[in-house]
């Protein structure tokens, strides 16, 4: 066995790195407010916004980033110009292609770790009863 040192990595020019990243396919831009209201209403400021030649993927991403809140919704589009009608839409609170909304419920979650295989049934029942 010979080891030596792995071969450096080609350094990427600075040109690249400042143009925005090539999108392939649909994009979701991932839209959340505390109401209906609000929903609408962020939804109209991003579209104003998203109108001045931003990157979808780079909304997308920043968009990802936000605190989740109870209202939400998502817009899916290929181009810049179906993102902004799904947002207008949205702002409208007219259905649109492309265009998920729903609110969070407030339901709570119980999460069960199963253990051994034999055991599982009765143990999923005991639990389910008793919390």
């Amino acid at each position: 066995v010979i080891l030596e040192q792995a071969p450096s990595a080609e350094a990427v020019p600075s040109a690249e790195l400042d143009s925005p990243a090539e999108q392939v396919g649909p994009v979701a831009w991932v839209v959340s407010a505390r109401s209906e209201e609000a929903l609408r209403a962020h939804a109209a400021q991003l579209a104003e916004a998203a109108g001045s030649g931003l990157s979808p993927a780079d909304v997308a991403a920043t968009l990802a980033a936000r605190t989740p809140f109870e209202h939400r919704a998502v817009v899916l589009g290929a181009t810049p110009g179906e993102l902004l009608e799904g947002l207008r839409s949205l702002a409208e609170g007219a259905p649109g292609d492309g265009v998920v909304s729903g609110s969070a419920g407030s339901g709570r979650t119980v999460l069960v770790f199963p253990g051994q295989g034999s055991q599982w049934g009765a143990m999923a029942r005991e639990l389910y009863a008793s919390a």
